[in-house]
């Protein structure tokens, strides 16, 4: 949702490049993305996301492109970076795992302009009952570089 709420901000198609599709277009809707400005791209694994992600990103015509990775090391991630330098798109790499062991890599350095750790808090309530609006804690990671 984080995600999405940034992704929201620019003009233009946005991809999102997953290996699971397990997100849900009216959540996305209600981070200001709506669903006909979304091209899903589902991938087999994390290195066709990554091939998938440099060539949209060397598209450039896109308002941001959105790759889900487990592994993100600093040769991919200058790969990227190379992609989108000079272009108005952005590039997001949510570093996101479904098992402990994914997250291994998760320390090391990267090519990105900025890391962040994101997470939830708990939601805001809303007048409507069981409802509440997403929160989120937003930091820069340490070490980030």
């Amino acid at each position: 949702m984080f995600s999405a709420g940034i992704a929201a901000r620019t003009e233009g198609p946005v991809f999102w490049i997953w290996t699971q599709p397990d997100l849900f277009a009216p959540s996305l809707a209600q981070a200001g993305l709506p669903p006909d400005r979304v091209i899903y791209v589902e991938a087999g694994d994390d290195k066709t996301v990554l091939a998938c992600t440099e060539e949209a990103l060397r598209h450039g015509s896109l308002g941001a492109v959105v790759a889900e990775v487990a592994a993100l090391n600093m040769t991919a991630s200058r790969r990227l970076q190379l992609a989108v330098e000079g272009k108005q798109t952005i590039g997001i790499a949510l570093r996101r795992w479904r098992r402990q062991a994914d997250a291994a890599d998760f320390g090391q350095p990267t090519s990105a302009v900025t890391r962040w750790r994101v997470s939830t808090l708990p939601s805001a309530p809303l007048p409507v009952r069981r409802v509440g609006r997403h929160r989120w804690l937003a930091a820069p990671a340490i070490g980030a570089s």
